[in-house]
């Protein structure tokens, strides 16, 4: 039987209140006083976002004292390139700083040391608060492609902050960050947009004397949004044949009401396959031998063995010891910097060449791990490959998550969503013995989570595939995960059932 009940949870708990949602609350520019020159920092008229959507005729930041402004909207849907747009804008009367996809991908490029990446000369009072505020004190001194996704993420958020915009561009800036430091980011959002930001939270000074920066930010998550934002900014499918974009006041719309309202589409998604179909499709390629049972050995795909990865004089990973078996599913988490993505290139053997490794490693062939990453994500971004050509075997994954129709197309010129959802679509096409998930649900909206996260479930009820699943959001658990795996700077702290696995005592 195939269990949906998280799933339904889910959508029970952003469904509320929907009917109280409606078109009717989009508002036109005028009424939130798009046209008042005076309070505003940049408009935009009739400017061309992307291939098949349509140009924004009247898109205006207004000052923060209108309130923060939010991006929402399904992936696909141009969200992204409405604040690469932004960013192309005549922008020397406004200072911008942005964090995004684009912006990791030029730090790793660039490279250098975490204090060159955040000092112009000396760091600023507001740059050393936040370091602080951030744990990136103690990697001052290390170089930034030596760094877990989180902590890049941190930089970035510390450097943008720093220097003090006018206009802030965050997209998906809480991705791959831990709990902890998303709650500070939020902490941080939300005094930025009440006015806090040229000293970033000095005492004694009034928000109402201090200058502030407008935020404008793209998220898929509820949690994300702070309550200082009040105007959105969607793409509405439903109107005209590329759908038009929406802007509308918040009033009094929850976080989950203003996602839902952007959410909303006419067209339906494909039914996910069902456990004969998944049985079928899975023993094509991995036929059942009854005559040779599984043995302990034949069912061992990972074994690690007192095993230390270090790169460039630092221990990644110290003394794991540890097995994977055919058919078991771990989640696995930590805090930023803990090894977890260390882990994920090792078990699909994508380390790099100046990794030292003590102890032993017995794992599954490469061409027998799917594997999806930030990393594998960053290197394939700008890529020219077209979409059909990641899918040599079997394009039916591609169909049930709903992006068969980019076969023709290529990898670069897709929105960074639907890039993440080929390359989830593409892994489980591979039919793996063993399925790596770092992070996987980066960037997805509510329903392409919820649909990636049953069709895996699915997967693991129907076929003896192995997972591990890393993650920052314990909600993402399936119900076919039964195994826990915690990290603490590099170490396994915590082994066993995942009934009594808890991140928090950690």
């Amino acid at each position: 039987m195939i269990r949906t009940r998280r799933a339904a949870q889910l959508l029970h708990s952003h469904h509320r209140g929907l009917s109280a949602c409606s078109f009717s609350s989009a508002v036109t520019p005028e009424s939130i006083n798009q046209d008042d020159t005076a309070s505003s920092l940049l408009r935009m008229q009739g400017v061309h976002v992307g291939n098949g959507l349509p140009p924004l005729h009247d898109f205006t930041i207004q000052s923060p004292a209108h309130g923060g402004h939010i991006v929402l909207g399904r992936n696909g849907t141009g969200k992204s390139r409405l604040l690469q747009a932004v960013l192309r804008q005549d922008t020397s009367t406004t200072s911008i700083e942005h964090v995004s996809f684009e912006s990791h991908l030029a730090l790793l490029q660039k490279g250098g040391t975490v204090y060159k990446a955040l000092a112009q000369g000396n760091l600023n009072k507001a740059a050393q608060f936040l370091i602080v505020r951030f744990g990136l004190f103690p990697l001052l001194h290390q170089d930034v492609r030596t760094l877990s996704n989180g902590q890049i993420k941190k930089v970035l958020i510390v450097r943008a902050l720093s220097h003090r915009p006018a206009l802030l561009l965050l997209d998906n800036a809480f991705d791959g960050l831990d709990v902890a430091s998303r709650d500070v980011l939020k902490q941080l959002v939300s005094k930025t947009l009440q006015g806090f930001t040229r000293d970033i939270l000095v005492q004694g000074v009034s928000a109402r004397n201090t200058a502030r920066t407008q935020v404008v930010q793209v998220t898929q998550r509820a949690e994300e949004i702070v309550d200082e934002f009040r105007i959105m900014t969607f793409l509405d499918r439903t109107a005209e044949i590329n759908g038009k974009w929406r802007t509308t006041a918040r009033d009094t719309m929850s976080s989950t009401e203003l996602l839902h309202l952007a959410l909303h589409s006419p067209s339906a998604e494909p039914p996910l396959p069902d456990r004969n179909t998944l049985e079928g499709w899975w023993q094509s390629l991995h036929p059942v031998d009854t005559n040779h049972p599984i043995d302990d050995d034949s069912a061992l795909l990972v074994r690690l063995n007192q095993l230390t990865i270090e790169r460039n004089g630092k221990a990644l990973l110290k003394n794991l010891t540890w097995q994977i078996h055919k058919g078991e599913r771990y989640i696995v988490g930590g805090l930023n910097g803990a090894g977890k993505s260390t882990l994920s290139r090792l078990l699909a053997h994508r380390e790099e060449e100046t990794t030292i490794v003590h102890g032993t490693i017995q794992a599954v062939e490469a061409d027998q791990v799917g594997w999806v990453s930030t990393e594998r994500h960053m290197a394939l971004a700008n890529s020219n490959v077209c979409v059909k050509d990641m899918f040599p075997v079997c394009q039916l994954p591609a169909v049930w998550l709903g992006v068969d129709h980019l076969m023709e197309r290529s990898f670069a010129e897709i929105s960074q969503g639907e890039q993440r959802l080929v390359l989830i679509a593409s892994a489980i096409a591979m039919r793996p013995q063993l399925l790596v998930f770092d992070e996987p649900c980066q960037g997805l909206d509510l329903l392409h989570r919820q649909r990636v996260l049953d069709l895996v479930e699915r997967i693991c009820e129907a076929t003896d595939m192995s997972l591990i699943y890393i993650t920052h959001h314990m909600e993402e658990r399936i119900e076919a995960v039964q195994h826990a795996l915690h990290l603490v700077e590099g170490e396994i702290v915590f082994s066993g059932g995942v009934a009594s696995y808890d991140p928090d005592k950690l």
